[in-house]
Parts: C-alpha cells; sequence; structure tokens
C-alpha cells in the first residue's frame, strides 16, 4: 500500500496519534454512509489513539477509471467528491464539518445542497477558487489510484475500505462487534476507561 502524507489529507483527530487508520469511501456509498457512524462511536471508544484519514473517492467511471460498472446511485459520485477535496483545499479547518454535513441521514445530498453548504463554509469565491485548480483534479485522481491499490492488495473492490498498515478491512463490518475487534486485533486499538 502507498504511504501518505498526512498533512496533504484531510483527517479527523490527532495527526500525531499512533495509529492513522485511512477510510476510503465514497458519499453517495449507503454503507459508507453507516460505516461513518460506526467511526464516531469508535472514536468515543478508543479516544484520540487513532486518527481517521479520509480519501473520498467517486464510484463512477465519469472520473474514476478504475471503476468499469457504473451504479446509478454513485451518479453524483463526482461532482461530491470535486465539491469535498475544493473545500478542504479552500479551508482545511472547515472540512471536518462539510464532511459531517455530507454524511448526515442515509442518503447524500444534491450536488447543489452540497456546493451551498460548501460556500457557506468556505466563501463563495473561495470555492470557486479551488474548483477550477488542477490541484483538486490531481488529489481526485490520485485518490483514486490509492483505492485502486487497496483495492488489489485485498482483492476486493468493495467500499468503504478501511486501511492500517497492511491490514485491508473492505465493505459494511456485519455489526459493531466486528468493527470492534477489526480496530482491536488489526490495529491494536484498546477501548479508553470510562
Amino acid at each position: 500500500m502507498a504511504s501518505l502524507d498526512m498533512y496533504d489529507r484531510p483527517v479527523i483527530g490527532d495527526r500525531e496519534a499512533q495509529r492513522p487508520l485511512v477510510e476510503v469511501f465514497d458519499y453517495t456509498c449507503s454503507h459508507c454512509r453507516e460505516l461513518d457512524g460506526l467511526i464516531h462511536k469508535a472514536q468515543a471508544d478508543y479516544g484520540d489513539e487513532f486518527t481517521l484519514v479520509l480519501l473520498p473517492i467517486p464510484m463512477h467511471s465519469k472520473c474514476n477509471a478504475f471503476v468499469k460498472i457504473d451504479n446509478p446511485n454513485h451518479a453524483t459520485a463526482c461532482e461530491l467528491t470535486r465539491l469535498a477535496i475544493a473545500v478542504w483545499q479552500a479551508r482545511p479547518e472547515a472540512f471536518e464539518k462539510f464532511h459531517a454535513w455530507m454524511m448526515q441521514g442515509a442518503e447524500p445530498p444534491s450536488p447543489a445542497a452540497a456546493e451551498a453548504a460548501a460556500a457557506r463554509l468556505v466563501g463563495e469565491e473561495k470555492l470557486t477558487r479551488a474548483l477550477s485548480d488542477s490541484a483538486v483534479e490531481e488529489q481526485l485522481k490520485d485518490n483514486c489510484r490509492i483505492y485502486s491499490l487497496a483495492r488489489d492488495s485485498s482483492r476486493n473492490g468493495t467500499i468503504p475500505k478501511l486501511v492500517y498498515d497492511r491490514a485491508v478491512s473492505s465493505g459494511l463490518p456485519s455489526s459493531e462487534e466486528q468493527f470492534r475487534l477489526f480496530l482491536e486485533t488489526q490495529v491494536g486499538l484498546k477501548p479508553v476507561a470510562k
């Protein structure tokens, strides 16, 4: 798996945490949205022991060369991913709030609603500038390349993916217990005493 510079990617948690966990996801993926809830609970249960590095990828062939068959559920994936990356590049400190907004509910927001939310957080002019900057497209392509490496490593194209060192979890865990088992046995996390 490729190494990532955590200062070049959106992160939720302490960048200096000992265990960076990379999440490869799509905002239009229902399982990714469900996993987001499990991750929030894990952050409360395991404290600052791990950091979540976010790699949004669009699961649609119009902007992800590694997708061979398009699912209509992912029709707006490219637009939503570009907006998220643009928010990160325009105002990194606003990304966590934007990401949380994007992951609310069972359905993804429309591109128009997401663009309006992004403009409120970073400013319309900054957002427009970021969206026209080639850096957004470069990061989108790099995220897709990293997805392909995780897919090849796990021999499974399913998302979401959680990657820690050489451990790759593909798809939505079947239960909260299975997710905790991955975090404790593969990542080495220990619950915080309450």
